[in-house]
């Protein structure tokens, strides 16, 4: 006996949403992503990858340490108490 065909589209690896680029952009990426013979929407997310992993990791950062001093500051209000 032959297992039975899912039916439907296969599970998407990644969470995939849709997002707003300048039009002027978009031709130069098609003709980009042609060239290469990869999709447009894998060529953007490695172009944007970088810069927007670096940032992340910046506000990351800067909210960890933002805590710290509320912390701080929460820590030195009950000991005058």
């Amino acid at each position: 006996m032959e297992a039975k065909k899912k039916r439907g589209r296969p599970a998407k690896p990644v969470q995939l949403r849709a997002i707003k680029i300048d039009r002027t952009l978009v031709p130069m990426l098609q003709v980009v992503a042609t060239r290469r013979g990869v999709p447009m929407s894998e060529l953007l997310s490695d172009f944007a990858r970088r810069p927007i992993e670096k940032a992340y990791f910046t506000v990351m950062h800067e909210i960890q340490e933002e805590a710290k001093k509320m912390e701080e500051v929460g820590a030195s209000k009950e000991v005058e108490a």
